[in-house]
């Protein structure tokens, strides 16, 4: 449930009291659309009156990524800089984490907090330690194993929820 769980990103970003967000999106084709954008910026404009900054990157892919975040970040003050970055995916995330620290030489979180979504292996890493979403893989393997098995072909949508990974970055 995509939806639910940006209301549960955008609460903690909320309660850790980060005011200046900017939201990284993915490739904006109906076939990525995961409606993660537009609910974090409905649930921050609903909250504040204010819609979030946000840029787009063309692929879930880190190195494009840092591109797009140095074009985003490098020249403002400290003053104009977002004090956290939402990321559709780790991979985005990665990517913007790499930008701060060694393009822009920030800290993160102390200058500006990540946060992703996914929580690939690397997002543990002593190099990351990102925030992120941790989607029910197992659950959501084992129910597409049930529906492949299945002959029933009707009503097989299913939302799952994961869970707020806490670490470092944000």
């Amino acid at each position: 449930d995509d939806e639910a769980a940006t209301r549960e990103i955008a609460q903690y970003v909320i309660q850790k009291g980060y005011r200046r967000p900017l939201y990284v999106a993915g490739p904006e084709t109906v076939s990525a659309h995961l409606l993660r954008k537009e609910t974090f910026a409905t649930i921050w404009q609903d909250r504040f009156g204010v819609v979030p900054d946000s840029v787009s990157v063309a692929r879930y892919d880190a190195m494009l990524a840092e591109k797009v975040a140095l074009e985003a970040l490098q020249g403002r003050d400290a003053a104009s800089l977002p004090d956290v970055i939402v990321c559709e995916n780790d991979a985005l995330a990665l990517g913007v984490v790499d930008t701060i620290r060694h393009r822009l030489g920030l800290r993160v979180p102390e200058d500006i907090a990540v946060i992703g979504f996914d929580d690939v292996p690397q997002a543990e890493s002593p190099n990351y330690r990102l925030t992120t979403y941790r989607q029910p893989l197992t659950q959501m393997s084992n129910y597409l194993v049930d529906v492949l098995e299945s002959p029933d072909t009707t009503n097989l949508d299913r939302k799952f929820l994961g869970s707020m990974v806490v670490r470092d970055s944000a």
